[in-house]
């Protein structure tokens, strides 16, 4: 019998090369589970998020860890990418209305970030150069 446990952290994305330290303990969870297999799926319920951000959840048993990010907000971002260029669509999820003039952060896989803001149509388009 293994403990799986569950920590909600919340991302506060301002120095993605120092990510550790950007995370708070916001909340933490345990479960005893019977099983000794590698993977299984499992549903768990957990108290209401009541402040908007993105968090992190950490699914730990014994020595592995499984990661998993998830946002609490009022807007939806839609997002494609070429090869060169990303382009965002933001809008309200409660309207979905465009949402003009919003600043956005990207961070790229070699943590590289970028800032941009929507137009008054709620895209915003950037290069960003061959990038993970």
């Amino acid at each position: 019998m293994a403990t799986a446990k569950i920590d909600f952290n919340n991302f506060t994305d301002k120095n993605f090369s120092e990510l550790i330290e950007n995370f708070e303990l916001i909340k933490s969870y345990q479960k005893r589970i019977n099983t000794k297999q590698l993977w299984f799926v499992e549903t768990y319920s957990f108290d209401k998020i009541s402040e908007k951000g993105t968090y992190l959840i950490k699914a730990k048993i014994e020595n592995r860890a499984s990661y998993a990010f998830f946002t609490c907000s009022e807007i939806g971002i839609i997002s494609k990418r070429s090869i060169d260029e990303i382009l965002l669509f933001v809008a309200n999820r409660k309207t979905s209305q465009p949402v003009p003039n919003h600043e956005l952060s990207l961070i790229s896989l070699d943590k590289k970030i970028y800032s941009l803001t929507t137009n008054k149509d709620g895209i915003a388009l950037r290069l960003i150069g061959n990038r993970p």
